[in-house]
C-alpha cells in the first residue's frame, strides 16, 4: 500500500482533508485506486479535474508505471485523446466525461487490468444494447449528478434546547447551537427567561418533569441527550440532505428500478435499496425540504386556515355589518309613557332601550358570522372556543372585533401547525435516516453506471465487437472501418489487412514488419490511423470497430506521423535520437507514415531499411512503415520484410480517384502521378490543357 503524502499533489494539509472525509489513510488510498471519483469529489474544493489525477498519479506509483508507460509518441497520445474523445460524445454527464479520463490503454505486462475492463465492457454492451434507446431512462441517467453535501444547514429560531447541567449543555451546544438555541436551566427561576420567545421547547433531562411550565407551553422531553438519533432533535438536517439531493436521488431510484426490470444485477449488491419505498417516503417533501401540499390533510388545513384568516374575518365581519345596518333600518322604536319618563329623569338610557329592542338579531348575526368563519377556516372545537372571544358581549356597530383574540387565535393555530409539522417531519426524517448511506452509495454506483453505459453505448453506436487477444505477435481484422472517419459521417469503405501471425494473415506469410505502399490519397495514412485505433481500443480493454479482429497485446505502442517537410541537421537528429527508443528489446508495435520526408530519398531509404531490420530481427514487434520508397528501402536490406500495397485503379466518370482502399499483400503498389496530370489535361482548356497533355505523354513515353 502506497502512502498518501507520496502522491504529487497531496501536502499535509489535503492529506488531512483525505482523510478526515474517508475515515484512515488506508481507506483513502484504497479508494483513490478504485477511482472512487465520486466519493473524492464530495470534499469540498475539489474538482473532478484533479480526483481523476489523484487516480492517474496514485495508479501509477502503485503499478510502478507512468501513465505514459504505453503510449510513447505523442502522435500514439493524440490518438487515444480522439478515441476518447468519441467516447466521451456518449457520457450522460459532465463526471461521467471526467472520469472516462482514468480508463488507459495497459500494456500488456499489465493484463488483469485489461481483463477487467473487458468484462465490464461486455456488461455495460449488453445492458447498452436493450435499454438503448428508451428516452425516458436515458433523461434520468442524465439528470444524476454527484450528491451535493456542501448546503446551507437549517437555522430554526423558534426552538431551543434546555439543559440542566454544564456537561449537557456544553455537548448541546456543540452539536446543535448551528441550529438552533441551547440553554442552561440549573434553577426553576430560571426557565421562563429562557424558553420566552420560543414556540418549540425540548427538555434535555428528567428534572424538567417536576418544573411548572405555562399553561400555554407544551414541551417534549428527552430522557438522555447522548442517546438520542439526529431525527430525533434536528429532523430537518436528514431532510436537508434528502431535499437538496432530490432531483439526483429520484433519477438514480429510477435508473437502479430500470435496470434490475431489464433483468440485470448491476445493482443487485446495494441490497438495503428498496426504489419504491424510498420514492414513497420521499413523495413527503419538496426540494426546499418542506412538506409537500396534500400529504397531511391536517396540515393543509392548518395552513390554509392561517393563511386566509384575515381575509376570512374581515369579509365575514363586513357582511356582518351590513346585516346589522338592514336590521336597524327595518326596526321602529316604540316608546311607552313610563319609557319616556324613565328616559326623561334619566333612569334608562335611549342606547340601552335600543340595544333591548336589537339584542336578540344582532346576537343572532353574531352568531352567525361565527359559524361562517369557523366552517370558512375549518376550525376545531378548541379553536371555535377561542373564536367566541374574538366578538365582544355587548353591542358594537360597526360590528368590532377583538385584534389581541385575533391574535391568540392565530397563534394557537400556528402552534397546532408547527407540532402537526415537527411530528411529520419527525416521522420523515426517521424513515430516510436509515437510507442515508445507501442512497450516497446508489447514487456513487449509478455516477459510475453513466461511465460504463457511455462506453456501452458507444460500442453499440458504432457497432463494435471485442478483439481476440493472442500469444502471437501482430494484429489483424476484417471489416474494419477507421472511427475518426465514422464520425464525421464520410462514406468509408471496410478494411481487411493483417501484419503478423493472426488467422487474418496470407497462407505462409505472417511477416510482422511491413513496408506500406500506394498512391497518394489512397488512405495509407488513415489506414495507420485505424491501426492505432485498434491497438489503442484493445490494450484499453475496450471493443474496436471491426468485425472481427486478432492482436497480440504488446507493452508498447509509437505512431511517428508525416514529417510536414524536409529538417535542417538538429530537428534530423532529434527525430533519430525519437526513434532510438524502438530499440530496446520489449515487444511494441511501431507506425511510421513516410520518414522518408525528413531528409534526401536515397537516405531516407537506408535509414528506414536499418530500422526495419532491427525490428524483424527481434521477431516480438509488430510494424508498419508507409512509404512511397520501397524499392529503394528492399535494395538496402537483407531481411524478409513483406511490401503491400493500396492501388489505384483509374478515374471514375466524374474524375475522381479510383482506389481500391483494402491492400494487397506482397505487392509494390506505384504511385500514380500520371492519374492525377490526367485528371488535370481532362478537366481544363487552352494552354493549361496543352501544358498537362504533354506531361501525360511523358509517362506513355516512358
Amino acid at each position: 500500500m502506497i502512502n498518501l503524502q507520496d502522491i504529487p499533489g497531496v501536502g499535509d494539509k489535503m492529506a488531512q482533508r483525505l482523510i478526515k472525509h474517508f475515515g484512515n489513510e488506508e481507506i483513502t488510498v484504497t479508494a483513490i485506486l478504485d477511482g472512487d471519483i465520486a466519493s473524492i469529489c464530495e470534499i469540498e474544493g475539489i474538482s473532478h479535474r484533479f480526483a481523476v489525477s489523484l487516480v492517474h498519479e496514485a495508479r501509477a506509483i502503485s503499478k510502478g508505471k507512468e501513465v505514459s508507460e504505453f503510449l510513447k509518441t505523442r502522435e500514439a497520445r493524440d490518438i487515444y485523446e480522439k478515441v476518447l474523445e468519441i467516447i466521451k460524445g456518449f457520457a450522460p454527464s459532465k463526471y461521467a466525461r471526467e472520469k472516462l479520463n482514468i480508463y488507459l490503454p495497459y500494456p500488456s505486462s499489465q493484463m488483469q487490468e485489461i481483463e477487467s475492463v473487458r468484462q465490464m465492457t461486455s456488461e455495460y454492451t449488453e445492458i447498452a444494447r436493450k435499454i438503448n434507446f428508451d428516452p425516458g431512462f436515458m433523461e434520468k441517467l442524465a439528470e444524476v449528478r454527484p450528491l451535493s453535501l456542501k448546503y446551507p444547514r437549517p437555522k430554526i429560531r423558534d426552538r431551543v434546547l434546555i439543559t440542566a447541567n454544564s456537561q449537557d449543555f456544553e455537548y448541546a451546544r456543540q452539536q446543535f447551537s448551528d441550529s438552533f438555541s441551547v440553554q442552561l436551566v440549573e434553577l426553576p427561576d430560571q426557565l421562563i427567561d429562557a424558553i420566552s420567545g420560543y414556540s418549540h421547547i425540548i427538555c434535555s433531562h428528567r428534572s424538567f418533569l417536576e418544573m411548572e411550565f405555562p399553561s400555554d407551553v407544551d414541551p417534549e422531553f428527552i430522557s438522555d441527550l447522548r442517546q438520542a438519533e439526529e431525527w430525533q432533535i434536528i429532523p430537518e438536517n436528514t431532510i436537508s440532505f434528502f431535499a437538496h439531493n432530490l432531483h439526483t436521488i429520484t433519477a438514480s431510484l429510477e435508473v437502479v428500478r430500470t435496470v434490475k426490470n431489464a433483468g440485470y444485477e448491476t445493482f443487485e449488491h446495494l441490497g438495503d435499496i428498496d426504489p419504491d419505498r424510498i420514492e414513497h417516503i420521499l413523495l413527503n417533501i419538496n426540494e426546499t425540504g418542506s412538506l409537500r401540499q396534500g400529504i397531511d390533510p391536517e396540515i393543509d388545513r392548518l395552513r390554509l386556515s392561517i393563511e386566509h384568516m384575515d381575509r376570512c374575518i374581515q369579509d365575514a365581519v363586513k357582511d356582518a355589518t351590513s346585516r346589522i345596518s338592514r336590521i336597524l333600518e327595518d326596526r321602529k322604536l316604540t316608546l311607552s309613557g313610563q319609557d319616556m319618563v324613565r328616559a326623561i329623569s334619566g333612569e334608562i338610557e335611549i342606547r340601552d332601550m335600543l340595544e333591548r329592542e336589537i339584542y336578540h338579531s344582532y346576537m343572532e348575526v353574531v352568531r352567525d358570522t361565527k359559524k361562517r368563519i369557523a366552517s370558512e377556516l375549518e376550525l376545531d372545537q378548541k379553536s371555535i372556543i377561542l373564536l367566541d372571544s374574538v366578538f365582544f358581549t355587548h353591542i358594537t356597530y360597526p360590528l368590532e372585533i377583538d385584534k389581541s383574540a385575533v391574535r391568540s387565535l392565530r397563534q394557537q393555530l400556528e402552534h397546532k401547525l408547527e407540532r402537526k409539522t415537527i411530528e411529520h417531519i419527525r416521522k420523515v426524517a426517521r424513515d430516510l435516516h436509515q437510507y442515508i448511506i445507501p442512497v450516497r452509495s446508489m447514487v456513487k454506483e449509478v455516477l459510475d453506471f453513466q461511465v460504463g453505459f457511455a462506453i456501452g453505448h458507444f460500442s453499440c453506436e458504432y457497432d463494435l465487437s471485442m478483439p481476440v487477444l493472442i500469444e502471437n505477435t501482430g494484429i489483424g481484422f476484417r471489416g474494419a472501418r477507421n472511427l475518426f472517419l465514422s464520425s464525421s459521417n464520410t462514406e468509408i469503405t471496410p478494411i481487411d489487412y493483417s501484419v503478423g501471425d493472426t488467422s487474418f494473415s496470407p497462407e505462409d506469410n505472417s511477416e510482422s514488419v511491413v513496408i506500406l505502399s500506394g498512391v497518394n490519397s489512397g488512405g495509407k495514412t488513415s489506414l495507420l490511423d485505424l491501426i492505432a485505433q485498434c491497438t489503442v481500443l484493445a490494450h484499453m480493454g475496450l471493443p474496436v470497430p471491426c468485425l472481427d479482429m486478432e492482436i497480440g497485446p504488446c507493452e508498447k505502442m509509437y505512431y511517428f506521423a508525416k514529417s510536414k517537410g524536409t529538417l535542417d541537421a538538429g530537428a534530423f537528429e532529434s527525430t533519430l535520437v525519437e526513434f532510438s527508443s524502438v530499440a530496446d528489446p520489449t515487444d511494441k508495435i511501431v507506425l511510421v507514415d513516410e520518414l522518408e520526408s525528413i531528409t534526401e530519398p536515397g537516405a531516407s531509404a537506408r535509414i528506414i531499411a536499418g530500422i526495419l531490420e532491427m525490428l524483424a530481427e527481434k521477431q516480438n514487434s509488430a510494424a508498419i512503415f508507409v512509404s512511397h520508397l520501397p524499392e529503394l528501402i528492399m535494395e538496402n536490406t537483407e531481411c524478409n520484410i513483406r511490401v503491400d500495397g493500396i492501388e489505384a485503379e483509374g478515374l471514375d466518370a466524374e474524375l475522381n480517384l479510383v482506389v481500391d482502399r483494402n491492400p494487397r499483400y506482397n505487392y509494390i503498389a506505384r504511385s500514380t502521378p500520371e492519374l492525377i496530370v490526367e485528371r488535370l489535361a481532362r478537366r481544363t482548356e487552352g494552354n493549361q490543357k496543352i501544358f498537362y497533355e504533354k506531361l501525360r505523354n511523358k509517362f506513355h513515353d516512358s
